[in-house]
C-alpha cells in the first residue's frame, strides 16, 4: 500500500494472524504528521524515532502509542501512551488511520488515546 503518511509494516490481508500489536508514533512532517508503526511487538517507541530521522522526518514527535491489528476483523486499534513522548492527538490519529484503513479495505480504526 502506498500512503506516505502511515507506514504500518505489516500484511494487514494476513488473516492467519489473529491479532498483531505493536507500537507506532506520530511526527510532524515537512509536508504533515505521519505514523510510523514496528514491525516488532516490543520494539522502543525511541527506536520508531530514530527510524523516522534516518527517512528524513525532521519534525517534533506529537506522541505515540500501541496498535491493535486484527485482519481477520479488519480492524485496527489505538490506545495507549509513551513514556517520553506522551500520546499522539487523538484527532491526528484518527485522520491518520481512517484514511489509511479505508485504503486497506478496514474498519473505521478505533481511536482512544485520550483515556490512557
Amino acid at each position: 500500500m502506498a500512503n506516505e503518511n502511515v507506514v504500518i509494516p505489516w500484511d494487514l490481508k494476513d488473516t492467519s494472524m489473529t491479532l498483531g500489536m505493536c507500537k507506532f508514533i506520530v511526527a510532524e512532517g515537512a509536508d504533515g504528521p505521519k505514523l510510523r508503526a514496528s514491525k516488532e511487538p516490543f520494539a522502543s517507541h525511541e527506536s520508531l524515532v530514530y527510524a523516522a530521522r534516518k527517512e528524513g522526518i525532521e519534525g517534533k514527535v506529537l506522541g505515540g502509542g500501541t496498535l491493535f491489528i486484527n485482519p481477520r476483523n479488519r480492524t485496527i486499534r489505538a490506545c495507549e501512551r509513551t513514556i517520553l513522548y506522551g500520546p499522539a492527538p487523538q484527532g491526528v490519529v484518527e485522520r491518520l488511520l481512517a484514511d489509511y484503513c479505508s485504503e486497506a479495505g478496514y474498519e473505521k480504526p478505533i481511536v482512544e488515546m485520550d483515556k490512557y
